[in-house]
């Protein structure tokens, strides 16, 4: 099933803008087919994703809450100045029985089939990247990246710390090579 409604200004300039939209579906693996994206395995697919005005009157927030097949997601954010982009605010955290299957939606088919959590407090102005948070925790070994990033196409100008953690850290080993 699906449900929606919007009320949007502005196209625009949406700031005063509101869209709600849930999505319902007995099986992830069906939904996944349907939408021709990579299978996240079997279990129920709920999200709810809901925007609405900032409250200073700049922009608008928004939120998403769902479980898909065995992942639960949540998340929320801050746009102001929608129509340009100017700065952006996310912050999400995943929890699942298997990271391999969510890092394979980025194309990072080199981690383990584990159970993890995975956090992130991202933002953006203008052209500049922030990353004042990005966790990902494994049963016995994390990865922690903090810094900044100028441009994604190029490596100058970036400052990243990456701290790799715990027992068995060698299965991160292949993301840097």
């Amino acid at each position: 099933s699906l449900s929606a409604n919007a009320r949007i200004d502005d196209l625009a300039q949406p700031i005063d803008s509101e869209i709600n939209v849930d999505l319902h579906a007995p099986d992830a693996g069906y939904v996944a087919a349907a939408l021709g994206v990579r299978n996240l395995g079997n279990g129920p697919f709920t999200l709810a994703l809901s925007i609405s005005p900032a409250l200073d009157g700049k922009g608008v927030r928004g939120s998403i809450v769902g479980r898909v097949g065995e992942f639960d997601i949540a998340g929320d954010g801050e746009l102001d100045e929608p129509s340009r982009m100017g700065k952006l605010t996310v912050r999400t955290e995943i929890t699942g029985p298997d990271v391999s299957l969510l890092a394979g939606l980025a194309g990072i088919d080199l981690l383990p089939p584990e159970r993890f959590r995975m956090t992130a407090t991202i933002r953006r102005i203008e052209s500049l990247l922030i990353i004042d948070a990005a966790d990902l925790e494994l049963p016995d070994s994390a990865l922690h990246v903090r810094g900044s990033v100028n441009r994604i196409d190029n490596h100058t100008g970036n400052d990243l710390t990456i701290n790799i953690s715990g027992a068995s850290v060698e299965k991160f080993r292949a993301l840097f090579l």
